[in-house]
């Protein structure tokens, strides 16, 4: 499966990429603008509400998991003070200032959603830990000597009927209605990456989604929150002619492909530039890095 078109044993080295994962492909192939900032220029950007709200929700989870309290409030106020902690911002004179009207929405949602990443938790067996590392060797299962790892660490691991489940916990503004890119290629190299095809494991992501709603007559606002499952194994009995190694083969092609054309990381990014109209623009941090980096 070797592409020997762009053959560039020292591509890797030359740009710093020391390992891939699923996160830094699922960026290349789908968020071009943030793979570069992110992954080339290694721009660090502050979390927003969302990213604060999913970090939450999944540590929830793990407290969880791991203490099983008795009374579903340790859990809420674990969650609630974890997103506090990470919202607050302080005057010139040290004060706390109030959270801002996003912030004190997203508190509203974090209740119900812990509550079904808890429920996600009894439902998946006995638990085995989180952040378990899996690796698998790219040279190796494609033939490509100059291809380096891919790494990755799941949420949590289960065993459930005798057989492992990894579970991944996403919590998207919008719910999806069929597995998207980035489910399926965590999903396969956790699969692949852990022999699940061998034991009979699978991998499932739970997707957790607040929900607003309003009574008209009282104008009183409930928060609630729903759940999505997409299963690998699932996947696959779908669509057993798929054949998961050509589709991540041609992605890390791509790839390569795009870095040996360039010495630079500016060389790459001079040859791909950003949407001016993306929604990423609305973040002041992303908007200084493109006036760095792109100039405009």
């Amino acid at each position: 499966m070797t592409d020997t078109k762009f053959r560039d044993p020292l591509v890797w080295k030359r740009f710093g990429i020391h390992h891939l994962s699923p996160a830094h492909l699922n960026s290349y192939l789908c968020y071009n603008s943030d793979w570069l900032m992110t992954y080339g220029f290694k721009c660090s950007f502050s979390p927003n509400i969302a990213m604060i709200g999913g970090n939450v929700i999944e540590s929830s989870g793990t407290l969880f998991a791991e203490q099983r309290p008795n009374n579903p409030d340790t859990v809420y106020n674990y969650a609630e003070a974890l997103f506090d902690g990470a919202v607050e911002k302080k005057d010139e004179n040290g004060d706390i200032l109030p959270q801002s009207d996003e912030e004190k929405e997203k508190r509203k949602t974090l209740r119900p959603m812990v509550d079904k990443v808890i429920d996600v938790v009894q439902k998946s067996g006995n638990y085995k830990g989180t952040q378990k590392k899996v690796i698998i060797s790219l040279s190796e299962l494609f033939g490509d000597e100059d291809l380096p790892d891919m790494i990755g660490y799941t949420d949590y691991e289960f065993e459930k009927d005798r057989f492992p489940l990894t579970v991944d916990i996403k919590v998207p503004k919008k719910q999806s209605s069929e597995m998207n890119f980035g489910y399926w290629l965590q999903g396969m190299f956790y699969y692949y990456g852990q022999d699940y095809n061998k034991e009979k494991g699978d991998v499932e992501f739970h997707q957790i989604l607040s929900r607003k709603s309003t009574n008209k007559k009282t104008k009183k606002v409930t928060y609630s929150a729903d759940t999505n499952r997409f299963s690998i194994r699932e996947y696959m009995e779908e669509n057993p002619d798929e054949d998961w190694k050509e589709r991540l083969y041609s992605v890390i092609s791509s790839l390569k492909t795009t870095l040996s054309r360039c010495q630079t990381w500016q060389e790459v990014a001079d040859m791909h530039p950003p949407n001016p109209d993306d929604w990423i623009w609305k973040n002041k941090e992303k908007l200084n890095a493109r006036r760095k980096i792109w100039r405009f």
